[in-house]
């Protein structure tokens, strides 16, 4: 009764990538390839919003004095409702810029602090938004990235998802020139909708199960590979185990859930983070969206996740080239 109630309009996401977890991660791949993250206490964090129609009304639900009961009829202080025309962007930044939810987010993080930050509930009416979430340690600018942000309507029926790349990705070639370097280190966020969202993690392997509640977040995947067999945490802030991220490691789950991976390697500490994208959303046809020049390189990555082999065509400039890619396995073409 209650979804027969809202409109066609009403969009809900949740801002993916915890802080805690992310600026974990983000020391570790410091430390790992650079030197003591000790001086570095806090993050910043940008949560941006563009309108797609007139007069959608946004609704802003913070997750530390959690969420509310009804979104669209808010008791709690905190809460901000917005009305926006197409095209006007909404930037709300906890990074210092000003005084309480504006200034950074201490670390440890503690939940009395209010702040614009991963976890956060967004509601849209009248049509959906273009969302983003950008964070990055407080006066480290170099090491950080940025998540596009689904609704959860948009992901409905997609349960399940298998992730491209994984630690067993990469190999060595010394220095920052490995098969694969970006993918050195490689970690997850799985962030549920709603409660009781029962989430397996299978790299082939090893296997967790965690349950959700709205708004929380499973982190798993911080592996320290200079020592074979130990991860980096022991268990992510749900108490629930992190295991390593392989290529063609299987995420599902009994309700909607956004998948963020997180990547690390050497050279400048490159970080970069990538929306999974659902199972069932794979097509067969792409378009690259960048265009390699004698300047920059380019490198595209292409997985399969059939459980046969996938026969792949590249066209470019006048060029045809066609291979086989094995079934559940990636390739690197430069």
């Amino acid at each position: 009764a209650g979804a027969q109630a809202l409109s066609a309009g009403y969009q809900e996401y949740i801002v993916l990538g915890r802080d805690s977890q992310v600026f974990s991660f983000l020391e570790f791949v410091h430390e790992y390839e650079d030197s003591s993250f000790a001086a570095y206490t806090a993050s910043e964090s940008v949560v941006t919003l563009t309108a797609t129609l007139d007069g959608q009304t946004v609704i802003y639900d913070h997750w530390e004095d959690g969420y509310e009961d009804d979104p669209l009829n808010p008791v709690q202080g905190t809460t901000v409702t917005y009305v926006l025309n197409r095209g006007q962007v909404l930037s709300l930044a906890s990074n210092g810029a000003g005084t309480a939810i504006d200034s950074v987010i201490p670390m440890p993080r503690d939940s009395a602090d209010v702040r614009y930050d991963g976890g956060d509930r967004v509601v849209s009416l009248g049509g959906p938004v273009d969302l983003a979430h950008n964070m990055w340690p407080e006066n480290l600018v170099y090491i950080g990235g940025a998540w596009e942000v689904y609704a959860k309507q948009a992901l409905a029926g997609f349960l399940s998802y298998r992730i491209p790349v994984g630690r067993n990705s990469y190999v060595d070639n010394g220095g920052d020139t490995g098969s694969f370097a970006p993918f050195k280190h490689v970690a997850l966020q799985i962030a549920a909708f709603e409660d009781g969202t029962r989430v397996v993690v299978d790299n082939g392997t090893d296997q967790v199960v965690v349950t959700l509640s709205r708004g929380e977040t499973y982190f798993t995947g911080f592996y320290d590979p200079r020592i074979p067999g130990v991860t980096g945490g022991a268990v992510d802030e749900l108490g629930a185990p992190s295991i390593e991220v392989l290529e063609n490691t299987l995420v599902s789950a009994t309700k909607e859930v956004q998948v963020g991976i997180l990547t690390g390697s050497d050279g400048y500490l490159q970080t970069r983070f990538f929306n999974a994208i659902p199972l069932k959303a794979y097509g067969r046809d792409y378009i690259v969206p960048i265009r390699g020049t004698g300047a920059a390189d380019a490198n595209l990555y292409l997985f399969n996740p059939n459980i046969t082999e996938a026969q792949v065509t590249v066209f470019q400039s006048g060029q045809t080239d066609s291979f086989t890619i094995p079934a559940t396995a990636a390739t690197s073409l430069d």
